[in-house]
């Protein structure tokens, strides 16, 4: 947060929103408010209310409010950006969010090539940084430098490959997607991630289970594949430790990692709790609060804002989610995948911290929300 690197960032995003909101009000004479456009204003007003509720406990704790400041600025800079792209295809729903498929396939290939040349090479230069992997170390991270966070971007486009395929014709082209999706589950599971991993598997049982009620005419054809594809899962994570390498079990997947690490960190909220006055744990103690107060980050965002930005804040964050989820139908492909990538992120937050940060998780969400707010269901299904 203090390099030279981030204080120029702080300014980009500064003139960014600023350039984006007098851009708004220009736009085309006034088109933007001409257009026919719903806003879904129960989701925005809620949005607004939590960024509100996560200035508020910088009362109490002063010097996290340059940090949440950039937070904010950061969010509303791509929900201005969302906006005025969506403006630009009028708001059609069906199109940004194959769009939005396309886009993080392309992010995951070309993390996950990054990943593999700097695995192979040790070393690798991109513009003015040079990135450094050593040898000894198995787990694939690529430029995010961090293996949990590589992982995740990845399997982000594992979901959006297995959405954009409805969409492929050209029989070649089906072909290399399904090829893609193998590397990208390879790199997920090369990650050594379990948060990306388990929150994939959560989001794709949710995304078939949908489909399936969606298309009737896939039941009798896939439900025997999902079964057997489940049964050969099972049984791989059973004889794990018989079927790959000690290397992989114990250094990539880390099996003999499975301790209460997490859990001793996570008991620490009840002392916080505890300790706290009583308008500390309802409108929280400040954003970092947590970290400083125990010594260590608490690799969950559920209790982060229990911690930092209080109890209203968390059931405020529940309404949140009801009012996005409820902006979606089952009976629509992309909608379908939304809610599958809603999924993916609510799970991933048990095991850190990336909705509402500046973090390619933080970037998809406000782009699912940005598509929420602006547009409308129009997409039409193909069975």
């Amino acid at each position: 947060m203090n390099t030279e690197q981030s204080h120029l960032g702080y300014v980009f995003l500064t003139i960014l929103i600023i350039y984006l909101t007098l851009k708004l009000f220009t736009y085309g004479k006034n088109e933007v408010f001409n257009s026919k456009l719903k806003i879904q204003s129960e989701v925005i007003l809620l949005f607004f209310v939590l960024l509100f509720f996560m200035v508020l406990p910088s009362l109490f704790y002063p010097d996290s409010f340059r940090f949440v400041s950039v937070i904010i600025f950061f969010n509303l800079a791509i929900l201005l950006m969302v906006f005025l792209y969506l403006h630009t295809i009028n708001f059609n729903r069906d199109k940004s969010t194959e769009d939005l498929g396309r886009l993080f396939i392309v992010i995951s290939v070309i993390s996950l090539i990054f990943a593999a040349l700097l695995y192979t090479l040790g070393e690798l230069q991109l513009i003015n940084n040079n990135f450094y992997q050593l040898k000894e170390y198995p787990r694939l991270y690529g430029w995010y430098g961090n293996p949990n966070r590589f992982g995740s971007a990845v399997a982000i486009g594992v979901i959006s490959s297995i959405f954009i395929s409805g969409f492929l014709k050209n029989k070649k082209t089906c072909i290399t997607n399904k090829i893609l999706i193998i590397f990208l589950l390879i790199g997920v599971v090369l990650s050594g991630s379990k948060g990306a991993l388990v929150s994939l598997i959560l989001a794709l049982a949710f995304y078939v289970i949908s489909t399936i009620q969606l298309n009737k005419k896939m039941k009798k054809k896939h439900l025997v594949f999902i079964f057997l594809f489940t049964g050969v899962l099972i049984l791989l994570i059973s004889r794990m430790d018989n079927i790959f390498s000690d290397r992989f079990v114990n250094e990539i997947v880390r099996l003999d990692s499975l301790d209460n690490q997490r859990f001793d960190i996570w008991i620490n909220t009840f002392v916080i709790l505890d300790n706290n006055y009583l308008y500390n744990t309802i409108f929280g103690n400040g954003y970092g609060y947590f970290q400083d107060y125990i010594g260590r980050s608490p690799h969950n965002s559920y209790i982060r804002w229990l911690s930092d930005f209080g109890l209203l804040y968390l059931l405020i964050f529940a309404l949140f989610i009801l009012s996005i989820i409820r902006n979606l139908t089952i009976r629509n492909k992309g909608d379908i995948f939304l809610q599958s990538l809603i999924i993916y992120l609510l799970t991933h937050q048990l095991f850190t911290q990336s909705i509402f940060q500046v973090r390619i998780e933080g970037i998809l969400f406000i782009v699912i929300l940005g598509i929420v707010i602006f547009t409308k269901n129009n997409m039409k299904v193909k069975q």
